[in-house]
C-alpha cells in the first residue's frame, strides 16, 4: 500500500483556506528560523569561528585577546543578524512549499502528522545531499562550488520526487522507479574535492556535521510539527 502520513485528514482546499495556509506557514516559518538562528549561534557558529582561525594559519588561541575586541564583537552581531535573516528568509521558502504540498495532497494536517512531513523534509533537504556532499566548514576539504550545486540539486529532486512516487503512487513499477530515482545520485558519487588537501582537523569537521545534523533535524521537526497544530487549530 501506498505510504501515508498519520492522521491526516482530507478536504478540498479553496482560496480562503490557503490564504491560511500562508499566514500559517509564515508564522511556522519565523518560530523555526528563530530557533534555528538561536540554536546556532551555541551549536554552530563556534565551531565555523574556530575552524576559520585554522584557515588564517592561526591556532584558536592565537587571535584571541583584547585587541580588536570591539571591532571583532560588532562583527560577531553583524554576522548574527544576517544568519537570523537568512534562516528566516530559507525557513519561508520552506514551509511554503509545505503548504504547497499539503495543498496539492488536499490534506489537513495535526500535530503528528505535522511531524511527519517535517521528517520528510529534513530527509529530502538534508540528509539525501549530505550522504554524498557532507556540510563542510571553512578551510575544509571541498569540491567546486558549480559541482557542489548539481550535486545537491540531483540529490534534493531525486529524494523528493522517489520519496513521492513511493508514497503517493499505486503501481508498484513506479513506486521502484521512485526508488531508483533516490538512489542514482549517490550512485553516479559525488563531485572530488578541488583541494588535496584541507586545513581543518579531522576532529572539528566531524564536530561540525553532527551539530549541523543535529540542528537541522530540531529545525524540520519544529517547523512541521508548528505547521500541524496552527493547520488544525487555524485552518478554516
Amino acid at each position: 500500500m501506498p505510504l501515508s502520513s498519520p492522521a491526516i485528514e482530507r478536504q478540498p482546499m479553496h482560496a480562503a483556506g490557503f490564504r491560511h495556509r500562508l499566514l500559517i506557514a509564515l508564522t511556522a516559518a519565523i518560530i523555526a528560523g528563530t530557533l534555528l538562528t538561536a540554536v546556532q549561534q551555541v551549536r554552530v557558529v563556534p565551531l565555523i569561528l574556530e575552524a576559520e582561525r585554522y584557515e588564517h594559519g592561526a591556532h584558536p588561541q592565537g587571535m584571541d585577546g583584547p585587541a580588536g575586541g570591539h571591532d571583532s564583537r560588532a562583527g560577531s552581531a553583524l554576522r548574527a543578524v544576517q544568519t537570523a535573516m537568512a534562516n528566516l528568509v530559507m525557513a519561508c521558502g520552506f514551509a511554503m512549499l509545505l503548504a504547497a504540498a499539503t495543498t496539492l495532497r488536499g490534506v489537513r494536517l495535526d500535530g503528528r502528522s505535522g511531524l511527519f512531513w517535517g521528517i520528510l523534509g529534513y530527509a529530502v533537504f538534508f540528509v539525501a545531499p549530505a550522504i554524498g556532499l557532507p556540510p563542510e566548514l571553512p578551510g575544509a576539504q571541498t569540491a567546486e562550488l558549480a559541482a557542489r550545486q548539481q550535486g545537491w540539486l540531483l540529490a534534493v529532486g531525486g529524494a523528493a520526487s522517489g520519496l513521492a512516487m513511493i508514497g503517493f503512487a499505486a503501481s508498484p513499477l513506479i513506486r521502484g522507479f521512485g526508488l531508483v530515482l533516490i538512489l542514482a545520485p549517490h550512485l553516479m558519487g559525488a563531485p572530488e574535492a578541488a583541494r588535496a588537501l584541507g586545513t581543518v582537523p579531522p576532529n572539528l569537521t566531524h564536530a561540525f556535521i553532527v551539530a549541523t545534523a543535529v540542528t537541522n533535524a530540531l529545525f524540520w521537526l519544529v517547523l512541521g510539527g508548528t505547521f500541524g497544530l496552527l493547520d488544525q487549530r487555524w485552518s478554516p
